[in-house]
């Protein structure tokens, strides 16, 4: 009956123990409780197989989130992000298709919120990061650049990373990386 019960809730290792505990105790045909035991390991194998594909699922997704604040060098984005507030990014392999892919990461010294204007000081700082990164970027017409900046709120937190990011005029597969 244990084993029964723990394979209708999902407890795989406790209904097969109490399974195996069961069928050593009953013999074939002379004890009750026998089918339960066997109805219990039987459940138990289903739920090992829903747990199975579902880490299967997970580990060979292809994409991965990624926290804005977890954003390095070398990652490839999915897609695009869009917005002002960029929380997290899809990343992806850079052996598959992908957007865009971050050249470098430039940090931004403390002081007051540079604003819009203060940024665009540093957007020098980003290009020369592409070229570094992949000494063909620049020349490519496939190939633009794009800034992620702190945001107000972020930088309040201590956010002074202003990602550079190579983006794709068409997807394409492989590291821009020279």
């Amino acid at each position: 009956m244990a084993s029964l019960v723990c394979g209708l809730v999902g407890g795989v290792l406790l209904s097969v123990i109490f399974g195996i505990i069961a069928l050593g105790k009953t013999r074939p045909g002379r004890q009750r409780g026998r089918g339960m035991a066997i109805a219990g390991l039987a459940l138990s194998a289903g739920w090992a197989v829903v747990i199975a594909v579902a880490i299967a699922f997970v580990a060979l997704s292809p994409t991965h989130t990624v926290s804005a604040q977890d954003i390095k060098v070398g990652d490839c984005f999915a897609e695009l992000p869009t917005g002002n507030r960029i929380a997290s990014v899809n990343t992806v392999s850079c052996d598959r298709p992908h957007a865009a892919e971050v050249a470098g990461v430039v940090t931004i010294p403390d002081g007051p919120f540079p604003g819009d204007a203060g940024f665009s000081a540093y957007n020098k700082e980003c290009k020369e990061t592409l070229a570094s990164y992949s000494a063909t970027a620049l020349l490519d017409p496939g190939v633009d650049l794009a800034v992620m900046k702190p945001t107000q709120d972020s930088w309040q937190h201590g956010d002074r990373a202003m990602v550079c990011v190579a983006t794709f005029t068409n997807k394409r597969t492989g590291s821009i990386r020279s």
